[in-house]
Parts: structure tokens; sequence; C-alpha cells
């Protein structure tokens, strides 16, 4: 029920266009990935990094993360830029059709 309403909240408009590098985590309270919702070539970038429905985002199994922070201080947390992050996005834009970079 939970993916059924956040797939009506979080659209394609939420990560196309100027957003189309943005990338959204619904996880459970274990913070293990239940739906990740993103443009698709950030999808296919991400699970390159493995981040996939499945992927634990505790601090014991990857470290300080903005997930784990968000369920420590049962807070919601948007990030602006990580070193991950702009991996990510250099490898969706070298992916992109028509990019020979």
């Amino acid at each position: 029920m939970l993916i059924t309403f956040s797939e009506r909240v979080i659209t394609p408009d939420c990560y196309t266009g100027p957003a189309q590098n943005f990338i959204y985590i619904l996880c459970d309270p274990e913070l293990v990935a239940l739906k990740i919702f993103a443009a698709p070539e950030v999808l296919v970038a991400a699970e390159d990094f493995g981040i996939k429905p499945g992927t634990v985002f505790t601090e014991a199994s990857c470290g300080t993360n903005a997930l784990a922070l968000a369920r420590e201080h049962n807070r919601l947390v948007a990030i602006r830029e990580t070193a991950l992050l702009r991996t990510v996005q250099r490898l969706v834009v070298r992916r992109r059709p028509g990019n020979k970079s």
C-alpha cells in the first residue's frame, strides 16, 4: 500500500526535466530499499553502485549516509550533493543518447 501511494506522489515529473538527476529511495524501517524512483538512466547508474531494491542503507552496512541519519534523527533528509551523487551524475551524462564523452 505504501509503494502504491508513493507511486502516486512521486510521479515521473519529480525526476525528469530540471530534476532529471534526482533519485528517491523508499525504505522500510530497517532501511531496506523497497522502491527507487528516478529517470531510467539514473536507475542504471545507481545499480552500477549496488543501489537497487533490497539494498540495506544502515550505517553498519554502508557507512554514514542520509537515510541512516534520517532514521537516527527521525526526520526527512534531502541531500544536495555528495561524491557518490557527482559520480552517478557523470555516469548518467555519459550514457545519454548522442553523448560521445
